[in-house]
């Protein structure tokens, strides 16, 4: 990942690999631009931002490959592509220096500007034996110079602009560039960094406000896949290619932890071509093995102080004000904020939110967190917490038996209430896993169940439950239509002797699975009614289950599984949180049920949103997508939903 170099790629390759409308947004805008008119000068420099890896370069050197490819352009334009790093370039006249020799190396590549290349040798070498203090304005007549000879405009495209115009040019310097750039014609400057830095943002800097700024976002996750699949493409794997169209939830999975960095999307393609675990904790243990030397790369020469700054928001907190860390480092907090400040500049963090009068502050590079979390054991558990929900969200399939419902309405004509109670809980227990707005389960149940269940008496049930005769409904069923007429206690003395229906299969094992399922929806139902009473009589029953489960890894399942129900009807049907957070709680204080405090995170994020812990657990990326996967398949048409 850390060795990818866009430079090395060809115009093609660059072109065919490039994805993310926003990114074609932004190069098409600036060739518009540039098709200027004879007579006219350039209309305005541009900054791109964004952090390592997100496709500046990319972008950039794409720029280039088309002035140079466009017919037009390239009668206007003399394109110099700057490399990534400038190298000896410490004030404005070395860089002007090294543009100028960027430019003669253009002309030695063509037989017309041939003669003006071996001119500008001599008279870049005439400058360079002037006094120091004249070299910059000496230099800015010999790029005027250039620009009348060959009629032509120059564009500079240079990265990492926090370097030169933050610490490199001084503040004269900075001036007499900008003064030049007002001035003349000749120059435009499309320039990157990794942030906004204090020489774009403050109003006593020349540059204040002088540059056209972009910001290149993360991938979309359509936008990852289209990248990887193409990479793979040309590795010439097309079973793999298949393999990741056919995976999607361990991808999307993945994703919510890598993010959309297209230089991540490479990386993931070379992981990807080779033997990949099963499991989803293995393979992030492989991906962040091979991501060491990349981590270590961008944090050597970073003084201690600073590391131990970007080490903090890796182990506590995902968003922290400066005086949290300052409390964690034992430091004064006027030494975290200005660490705090350098961080910024240089894009290892950003400001997540601000909350008052404070700035909360995150990791840029949010993988970096999950690489040093996942030494530690605790830290660990969490992260697997959180891909095996992201993965049971990503993978629930969109079911809708519709068969069932006419099905149930035909027992329920021939008078087989019964039969129609079941037909119709089959019909939900199918159409809930659709996740989509449009399913029901509230109006299913209170349109048919209800109505059946007015008809009918729980008496005859438990008659038949303690009867010495046997009825013609098992003990299954019976409880299932106990636990609709509300007689919880009833079914809760033959609960735990039902759990030995998990050893069965066929029927049993149906009418076993129905029965836990109605306790579930039982559960949502008085919920919805804001019967918290009940509803904690009906997790009882619920957490029994969980504990009759043989596995530690069936029981952890079904209470993700359980607690996705659950917030997709909090959402659904407005739920009073502070019910759902009780039924959790509940969960959560049984020892023989397993527990994350990920459930009540996600909690907090849907529930209070407003909240600094839930802006702080939002910049968990795969926090974040689980709230907003939640939001987007359970709100109400037409509802608005909150951008995370």
């Amino acid at each position: 990942m850390y060795a990818y170099n866009p430079r090395k790629k060809s115009y093609q390759q660059l072109e065919h690999s490039m994805v993310g409308s926003d990114r074609w947004d932004i190069l098409n805008n600036i060739l518009e631009e540039m098709n200027i008119k004879k007579g006219e000068g350039p209309k305005q420099h541009w900054m791109i931002l964004g952090p390592r890896g997100i496709g500046k370069s990319h972008l950039m050197t794409l720029l280039y490959h088309k002035i140079k490819d466009n017919q037009k352009l390239k009668k206007k334009w003399t394109p110099v592509l700057f490399p990534e790093e400038l190298r000896r370039v410490g004030n404005l006249y070395k860089f002007l220096e090294r543009a100028l020799n960027e430019i003669k190396l253009e002309f030695d590549q063509r037989e017309d500007t041939i003669s003006i290349s071996n001119e500008l040798k001599q008279k870049i070498n005439q400058v360079k034996a002037s006094p120091v203090s004249a070299r910059a304005d000496n230099f800015f007549s010999l790029i005027s110079w250039v620009h009348d000879e060959t009629g032509k405009h120059i564009l500079l495209i240079t990265e990492n602009m926090q370097k030169l115009l933050g610490k490199k040019f001084s503040l004269t310097e900075q001036k007499k560039l900008r003064a030049f750039l007002q001035t003349s014609n000749a120059l435009l400057i499309i320039g990157s960094a990794a942030t906004v830095f204090d020489a774009l943002q403050d109003h006593s800097h020349p540059f204040f406000h002088f540059f056209h700024i972009r910001r290149l976002e993360d991938l979309n996750f359509e936008d990852m896949r289209t990248l990887i699949l193409d990479i793979l493409t040309q590795k010439q794997q097309p079973g793999l290619s298949k393999k990741v169209t056919n995976g999607d939830a361990r991808l999307k999975a993945l994703y919510s932890f890598t993010g959309g960095n297209p230089r991540m999307a490479v990386f993931l393609a070379d992981i990807l071509s080779t033997e990949v675990p099963e499991e989803m904790l293995e393979l992030m243990d492989s991906i962040l093995d091979e991501l060491t030397p990349y981590f270590e790369s961008i944090l050597n020469g970073i003084p201690d102080c600073l590391e131990e700054v970007i080490n903090t928001l890796a182990v506590y907190e995902p968003a922290q004000s400066p005086g949290e860390i300052a409390e964690h480092l034992e430091a004064p907090q006027n030494s975290i904020r200005n660490y705090l400040k350098q961080l910024k500049e240089n894009g290892y963090v950003r400001i997540a939110f601000s909350k008052g009068k404070s700035n909360y502050y995150c990791l840029n590079e949010y993988l970096y967190r999950i690489w040093f979390q996942m030494r530690d054991s605790s830290h660990r558990e969490e992260t697997r917490w959180l891909m095996e929900l992201l993965l049971m969200l990503y993978s629930r399939e969109m079911i809708s038996e519709e068969k069932d419902l006419p099905y149930s309405q035909l027992l329920e004509r021939k008078d087989d209430k019964e039969g129609a109670l079941m037909a119709y809980l089959m019909h939900i227990k199918f159409g809930h896993k659709n996740f989509a707005g449009d399913f029901d389960s509230r109006e299913i149940y209170n349109q048919h169940i209800v109505p059946l269940l007015k008809k009918s008496s729980p008496g005859k049930y438990v008659k038949q439950l303690y009867g010495t005769k046997k009825s013609g409904l098992s003990v299954p069923l019976l409880c299932i239509l106990l636990t609709l007429h509300a007689k919880y206690d009833i079914v809760s003395e033959h609960i735990k002797d039902i759990m030995g229906c998990l050893k069965k299969e066929g029927k049993e094992r149906k009418e076993f699975d129905l029965l836990i399922f109605t306790i579930q929806l039982s559960l949502w139902m008085k919920l919805i009614d804001e019967n918290l009473n009940d509803a904690l009589k009906l997790i009882e029953l619920y957490i029994e289950y969980i504990k009759a489960l043989r596995t530690s890894k069936e029981k952890e399942s079904n209470v993700l599984n359980f607690s996705l129900d659950l917030f997709s009807i909090q959402i659904k049907y407005h739920i009073k949180a502070e019910n759902v957070q009780m039924v959790l709680k509940r969960m959560e204080d049984e020892e023989e049920v397993p527990f994350s405090d990920v459930i009540f995170k996600v909690w907090t994020c849907l529930s209070e949103p407003d909240s600094v812990e839930a802006q702080r657990y939002l910049n968990e990326k795969p926090i974040a997508a689980i709230v907003n996967e939640l939001k987007e398949k359970n709100s109400t048409k037409g509802e608005n939903k909150t951008d995370i």
